[in-house]
This record gives structure tokens, sequence and C-alpha cells, in this order.
């Protein structure tokens, strides 16, 4: 839809609207609240984010954007589909909710589908970023890897001013400096 060329390819494409009928028929009748749902739903959504920002990330390419364009909307279109999923399942998005390096790996794969198919390897680019999205993805949440938090420059703008009293260590290196240079003036050495 961003790129503006013809309909977006869930409505063309039986195979999409299908498929989303299909799974919302079924979780509607079968409940999914046990563990072993959730994690096929966890996987599920692993797996989506790789193929939708690959996926992305190729039509953007076969528009005529540039890499990076193409790696944006390769990373629009996986994140705000989830996005949407969850608004309307009414949860906080998955984004938002402190999910491990949920952004991140979708740059990674829309990368990686760029560098494939710009060499002329579309099918090995779009397995391979499933792939790697999927493993890195899943390691992330068993692991808990995160990005650093930002570092905050309010709280903590007491350490960065220099010549305060906190600072007591920059006036004994300069007190130490002082005694050495008024030592090989003394003695003579070098």
């Amino acid at each position: 839809m961003l790129l503006g060329i013809g309909f977006p390819v869930a409505l063309v494409d039986p195979w999409y609207l299908g498929g989303a009928i299909t799974a919302v028929v079924f979780s509607y009748f079968i409940p999914l609240e046990n563990k072993w749902w959730q994690r096929i739903v966890i996987y599920g959504d692993i797996l989506a984010l790789g193929c939708w920002s690959a996926t992305g990330a190729s039509k953007g390419l076969s528009a005529g954007l540039g890499a990076i364009a193409a790696i944006f909307l390769g990373v629009v279109t996986a994140l705000f589909g989830g996005v949407t999923r969850d608004v309307i399942l009414n949860k906080i998005p998955t984004i938002f909710g402190g999910n491990t390096l949920y952004a991140t790996f979708a740059i990674f794969s829309a990368t990686q589908m760029v560098l494939f198919q710009t060499h002329g390897q579309y099918n090995l680019g779009m397995a391979a970023s499933i792939i790697t999205c999927a493993i890195f993805s899943a390691l992330a949440r068993h692991y808990g890897w995160k990005l650093p938090k930002a570092y905050n420059l309010t709280k903590n703008r007491n350490k960065l001013r220099f010549g305060n009293k906190k600072n007591e260590n920059a006036k004994d290196g300069r007190k130490n400096l002082r005694e050495r240079r008024r030592q090989i003036e003394e003695h003579g050495e070098k």
C-alpha cells in the first residue's frame, strides 16, 4: 500500500486471504489459552516477522526503491502487521511490550533480503532471511537478549561535569604531575 502500485497482494492472491480467514476461524473455535498454543503463536509470530520483512524489502526493490528505502519498507511491513494484529486483539503491541529485539531482527532480515536480491538470489534470500530471523529471534527470547537502555543525561549530569567537588581524581592527577615535574627538576631525571 505504501508503494501505491496496484492492489495489496493480500487482496489479489487468494492464498493470503484464505490463510487469514482460516486462522481466524480456527482461533475462534479452538481455545488457544494453554501454554503450548501460546508457544506456537509466539514461534508463528517469529516466522511471520522474518517472512514479512523479507517480502516487504523484496517488493520495495522490485518497485525500484533503493536499498535503504526497501529495508525501511520491509521493516514497516513486518512490524505494523503485528501492531495491527495486537491492537485488534486488544493487546499491547509486541514492539512496545518489552519484547526481545523484535524490530532489530526485522531490520536484519530485510537487510539480508536486499543483499541477496541485489545479487540475483531471490529464493535463497527469502529462505535465509526467514530462517536467520527465526533462529536469532528464538535465541533472543530464550536468553532474554535486549538492547541496552539509553543513558539518561539529565539524571547523571553531575558525573559529566568537570571540576566539581566529586571529581577529586583529576585534582590528584594534577598534584602528582606537579610533584613529578619538581622531582625531575631537582634530580635532573628525564
